[in-house]
């Protein structure tokens, strides 16, 4: 009786010490290797994490290597990384030196986990998963400036949004420069400053971008009044030279309503802009659509006498506009914008300007003294309708 009881003792330890000991036949079940990446700004140092997940019952290490795909980066990094029994691990890669802002792709490559077994090594590596990493444009404030290609330092100054702006020729105003139906101007006043030892070349149309609009050539809009040169062709700047002018962009409507900005390409190796000027005080309640619909002007007045010119401007748009226009007079030369008829009493100019709210008509008045002595009969016109009218003294 007393064997029978031992023997089943026996039994029934051998049978605790078998179920005790399965827990060391359990492996590891790495899943899920993937790539984490976060989208970053220019001049950081973007890293790569690389997560494994395993689901089995012991610890197990995942081995691969992380490339970039793109031919303007060279970077490839063996990674490892130990998971413990149900958890995920992570790993990070050295930071990745990008050249310019744009996408970058990233590749995990190496043996699929269910493939990592001594017996199976010769399973070849394979693409496990990808990952895009975006770099943005760097931000920077109004007035803060950056090197280009270590010579020329820029600086965007300020940003406006107008819906019509005075141009001029040879220093005088001529003209107004409206902008597109359904879209506003962004001007944008900019420093430059040859930094180095040599004459350069400053070339806007290679190096500046309006994201979401376009910058007007010199052609098109000519040199805004009382902003400086137009910077917005070929310019040469000797040794230590400084420039303040101006460039003007066409900006749609969701530019404008929303965060105006400018951006440069300061590495002439790349096509991307690297930095980002943004401005979000001087974006647009609405798009104003400002007209001049009247110039009214008696037929006679007496020399020497002021007297009145009224404008009538309308705006059909659903933002506030100015309504702008420029006052000349004919002589044999041609239409001239200066002389003694501009002597304005409301005015210190022929510049008409005003502010129009939007749905609403707009009626300013300027005084005109022509010179005393006068005795004749003189054409005027108004920009930029070209609205055309006699007064004779």
């Amino acid at each position: 009786m007393e064997r029978r009881q031992f023997v089943a003792a026996l039994g029934t330890m051998a049978t605790g010490s078998l179920v005790g000991c399965s827990m060391p036949f359990q492996s590891a079940e790495l899943t899920d290797p993937r790539l984490v990446t976060n989208d970053t700004s220019y001049g950081s140092e973007p890293a790569v994490d690389v997560v494994v997940q395993n689901t089995g019952g012991q610890e197990g290490t995942f081995n691969g290597t992380v490339r970039v795909t793109n031919d303007t980066v060279e970077f490839s990094q063996e990674v490892s990384v130990t998971v413990p029994p149900g958890e995920n691990a992570t790993v990070r890669t050295d930071p990745v030196d990008v050249p310019a802002a744009g996408a970058y792709e990233f590749a995990l490559v190496g043996r699929p986990p269910s493939a990592t077994q001594p017996e199976e090594g010769t399973v070849r590596p394979q693409v496990l998963h990808r990952s895009n990493l975006v770099v943005s444009p760097d931000t920077l404030q109004a007035g803060e400036s950056v090197t280009v290609a270590d010579r020329l330092r820029v600086a965007v100054d300020s940003c406006s949004v107008q819906d019509t702006v005075f141009v001029a020729t040879g220093g005088e105003p001529s003209g107004v420069f409206r902008a597109p139906t359904g879209a506003a101007l962004g001007l944008y006043r900019i420093t430059i400053e040859n930094v180095s030892t040599e004459s350069l070349q400053w070339d806007p149309q290679q190096a500046l971008q309006v994201p979401g609009g376009d910058i007007y050539s010199n052609g098109a809009v000519g040199q805004v009044a009382d902003a400086g040169p137009a910077l917005s062709r070929p310019r040469t700047l000797d040794p230590s030279a400084t420039v303040s002018g101006h460039v003007v962009a066409k900006l749609p409507k969701a530019v404008a309503t929303d965060t105006p900005a400018l951006a440069i390409d300061a590495n002439p190796q790349t096509e991307t802009p690297e930095y980002r000027w943004q401005f979000p005080n001087a974006s647009a309640d609405g798009l104003a659509e400002v007209t001049l619909d009247d110039v009214s002007a008696p037929d006679s007045a007496t020399a020497g006498e002021g007297y009145p010119i009224t404008l009538t401007f309308s705006n059909s748009g659903d933002g506030t506009g100015t309504g702008r226009a420029v006052l000349q007079y004919k002589t044999a030369g041609g239409w001239q914008t200066v002389g003694e008829w501009t002597l304005l009493e409301s005015a210190e100019s022929p510049l008409v300007e005003t502010e129009v709210p939007p749905g609403e008509t707009v009626t300013t008045t300027v005084t005109n003294t022509p010179a005393e002595g006068v005795s004749r009969t003189v054409s005027y016109r108004a920009l930029p309708t070209g609205t055309t009218w006699k007064t004779s003294f």
